[in-house]
């Protein structure tokens, strides 16, 4: 219906027309621009949506609700705008880095819309839901609009590998050996990895397991620490693309090897012993040719001395190395000092 309450012409006909801008229904909204205004006069006219409705159009067709329109000339005229029941649309993202949603907003009841998600990286899209209730599984979503809306567009992570190695730590004697560590995929999908020593490679390096699928064992082969040598480590890394945690590092530690070097051996030779602990074993090496001269095993006794008989058929020509082996601890843990001399 239009309601238009026309005034009593004021004698102003030949330059100005009465201009009236209303709103249907009546109830829908408000308007500007009515008044006396001058023939010819470009002048501004705007139609305003009250809450449940929505600007449709004006009597011309026009669907801008602003607009400027030029005064006929003419005693009266009327500019009419048209208004239709709305419905609020609103969309959102479960979880918000989720993805992104499109096609909110406040639109003409019965008319169709159409709302949109798009899944981020790591992410994939599920469905749509409201209040609860799955609704749409398609990630464009197309409806017609029968009241308010509000749609909740739900995505779910995308199973990702996890790279997990352990121990990452590996402390090893200063024998020449070989360490182990395993790499295991603590998530979900398929992780592709790879193994390398990324620093100590001149005396540690991969022997096996150097790539995997999933899971693996990677066997870290060592030289042997020199006489003298300090505590020395290298680093393992483990690389798997796409995985989190990558990459991760092993440690490779060697202890030092407090060997020096001794008195040559005559054919007999006495070495004194004091030290905390009761379970060392004692060797005698020749240490230039690598050879074993004279061994004595067994447990010893702290403040005591032991005897030695070189083997070599010139003993002051070589260089002779002794060592104690701890049995405590796994490994050689001191050099022998000889003629007397403690540890």
């Amino acid at each position: 219906m239009v309601v238009a309450v026309m005034c009593a012409w004021s004698g102003y006909a030949d330059f100005y027309a009465n201009v009236w801008v209303v709103a249907d229904p009546a109830n829908a909204g408000s308007c500007s621009g009515g008044g006396f205004q001058a023939v010819g006069s470009s002048q501004q006219i705007g139609a305003y949506a009250n809450d449940g409705w929505i600007f449709a159009r004006w009597d011309d067709g026009n669907t801008s609700n602003v607009r400027y329109v030029t005064i006929p000339d003419v005693i009266s005229i009327v500019y009419t705008a048209y208004f239709s029941p709305a419905s609020l649309v609103t969309v959102r993202a479960n979880p918000v880095n989720g993805g992104s949603v499109g096609g909110g907003g406040t639109y003409v009841t019965g008319s169709s819309r159409t709302v949109t998600a798009t899944a981020n990286s790591g992410y994939t899209f599920a469905n749509w839901t409201e209040g609860g209730t799955v609704v749409n599984s398609s990630a464009s979503y197309t409806f017609t609009l029968t009241g308010n809306r509000a749609l909740v567009a739900n995505f779910t992570p995308i199973p990702q590998p996890i790279l997990s190695a352990t121990p990452a730590d590996r402390p090893v004697s200063a024998n020449a050996g070989s360490t182990t560590f395993i790499v295991i995929n603590t998530g979900n999908g398929t992780m592709n990895w790879t193994a390398s020593v990324s620093s100590g490679g001149s005396w540690a390096r991969i022997t096996s397991g150097a790539s995997g699928v999933n899971a693996g064992t990677v066997t870290v082969g060592y030289d042997g620490n020199p006489s003298g040598g300090a505590a020395r480590t290298c680093t393992v890394q483990v690389v798997a693309s796409g995985a989190s945690g990558s990459p991760q590092n092993v440690t490779v530690s060697q202890v030092a090897n407090s060997g020096t070097g001794g008195s040559a051996l005559s054919a007999s030779q006495r070495c004194y012993f004091t030290y905390s602990g009761n379970s060392y074993f004692a060797l005698v090496y020749d240490y230039s040719a690598g050879l074993q001269e004279s061994a004595t095993a067994g447990f010893i006794s702290n403040n005591t001395y032991l005897t030695f008989t070189a083997q070599s058929p010139s003993p002051s020509m070589t260089t002779h190395v002794g060592y104690v082996y701890n049995t405590n601890v796994g490994r050689y843990t001191e050099a022998m000092a000889f003629l007397g001399q403690s540890l």
